[in-house]
């Protein structure tokens, strides 16, 4: 459980859908993800507990950047990571049965808190087709961490 003045933020590039085919994305962005799930099969969080089966294919890579860092700045540090492969986003994005976001989850010791997200960083999400998805963990939360959010 975090202390009342501790909180965490976590950033991932996110897509989702019965379209997708998730093995093959890591060569077509060039960046291994941080979790992987294909729809049917039975899966494992990060702190070993079962699940499953998933009820539709996930890739995700979540920013390596350090979770006291706010949304705007792992989004930014993201995005630069993903220069590369721009293209391929926004081909990703536009397939039919494939969402496309960056996927935001924050917690706090306090339940209280949040960020702000600038006008040039929606603007370059909304330029490669990515929705932006919010996911908030109650502080009392035991079981769910920051390194548990996808």
């Amino acid at each position: 459980m975090l202390s009342e003045d501790e909180k965490w933020f976590a950033v991932s590039l996110r897509f989702v859908g019965d379209g997708l085919d998730p093995t093959k994305l890591e060569a077509l962005l060039g960046m291994a993800p941080t979790t992987v799930r294909i729809a049917g099969q039975k899966w494992s969080g990060k702190q070993g507990r079962s699940y499953g089966p998933a009820r539709t294919n996930i890739w995700s890579y979540r920013s390596p950047t350090p979770s006291h860092l706010g949304f705007e700045e792992q989004i930014q540090s993201l995005l630069q990571n993903l220069s590369h492969c721009q293209d391929a986003i926004r081909q990703l994005a536009q397939s039919d049965q494939v969402e496309a976001e960056i996927f935001c989850s924050y917690s706090s010791g306090s339940g209280q808190g949040g960020d702000t997200l600038s006008t040039q960083t929606l603007a370059q999400l909304a330029g490669l087709g990515l929705s932006l998805g919010l996911d908030l963990y109650p502080p009392d939360s035991e079981q769910v961490t920051q390194d548990d959010a996808l």
